[in-house]
């Protein structure tokens, strides 16, 4: 993957291709660029932690500025690298409920609903590592 200084002038230059592929930033080792055949342009960090790889999309292109991506990049990269970063399967169901429900994506009746309902169905599994919940349960 060629490995180019991400601007926001060279991100305005870019031209999808028959396939997605890839851009590098050679400044901050792990913030790339990802250009989709559709045209849109996504912004991603990856690193390598204990042998895996760990890649999350930052966001998307002119929404989230370079600047923006970097910073963002950078803070995903040092969290991964200090142990930081609890990955979804190592949280409980109370916690990632907690994390889905934050925000402003969901109407407030939706927010109130699950509040009430997961909590009383799922009580005996709310503070189960999400991993350990199986189809068999």
């Amino acid at each position: 993957m060629p490995q180019v200084s991400i601007t926001s002038q060279l991100v305005n230059t870019l031209k999808p291709q028959d396939k997605p592929y890839y851009l590098r930033d050679r400044n901050l080792q792990g913030f790339g660029l990802k250009v989709n055949k559709s045209g849109s342009i996504r912004y991603i960090a990856e690193v390598w932690y204990k042998g895996k790889s760990k890649r999350k999309t930052l966001g998307e292109y002119p929404i989230l500025t370079v600047q923006e991506a970097r910073s963002k990049a950078l803070n995903f990269i040092s969290a991964v690298k200090s142990g930081s970063l609890v990955s979804r399967k190592e949280t409980s169901l109370r916690n990632l409920l907690a994390r889905y429900i934050s925000g402003e994506r969901l109407k407030p009746r939706t927010v109130t609903n699950y509040n009430h309902v997961i909590p009383f169905y799922l009580s005996d599994w709310m503070d189960l590592k999400v991993s350990s919940i199986t189809k068999e349960m």
